[in-house]
């Protein structure tokens, strides 16, 4: 049986933070102004990426069925 090549939302938010922190080290880093608006633009999207997912989740959640019985 083949392994799905989809990520689960944990490790999707987890390469999400780590392409933050990269884009933040160099934004933090930055001597030009090419290179602060690269970055930038790059967190941009990370960021944008990051409330997408909180979001899905988010619907997700609120779409779940109730538990009929108490635990």
């Amino acid at each position: 049986m083949a392994k799905s090549n989809k990520l689960t939302y944990a490790e999707i938010a987890e390469k999400l933070t780590k392409s933050y922190n990269q884009y933040d080290k160099q934004l933090q880093g930055a001597v030009t102004e090419a290179e602060k608006n690269s970055a930038t633009r790059m967190l941009r999207r990370v960021s944008d990426n990051m409330n997408s997912l909180v979001m899905e989740l988010s619907l997700i959640h609120i779409s779940e069925p109730t538990r009929p019985e108490r635990i």
